[in-house]
């Protein structure tokens, strides 16, 4: 984003994690203002994590997508019942 001017507005909205708090935000600003904003996200793996977490050589995709995995480590299990707690009810199909 970039913004150059005397006089700036922005208006945001969010949602919690759970999509149920609502977050609404505005703000105006006056005076000399001149900036730039850069946003991004990466995402890497470390295939020797992956190995000595699951006791193999594994790629992303073969964990991910292709269920490679022979057996998951008891704290991986504990994570994935963490994150089916908390996960947003399925809605359902009329």
């Amino acid at each position: 984003a970039v913004s150059v001017g005397p006089v700036g507005r922005h208006a945001e909205a969010a949602a919690d994690v759970m999509m149920q708090g609502e977050v609404y935000s505005y703000s105006r600003s006056k005076g000399a203002f001149a900036g730039v904003s850069f946003k991004g996200t990466v995402i890497t793996t470390d295939e020797e994590v992956n190995k000595t977490y699951y006791g193999q050589p594994l790629k992303s995709k073969d964990i991910l997508l292709q269920g490679r995995v022979k057996k998951i480590p008891q704290s991986g299990k504990r994570f994935i019942k963490g994150l089916n707690m908390l996960a947003p009810a399925k809605i359902k199909k009329k």
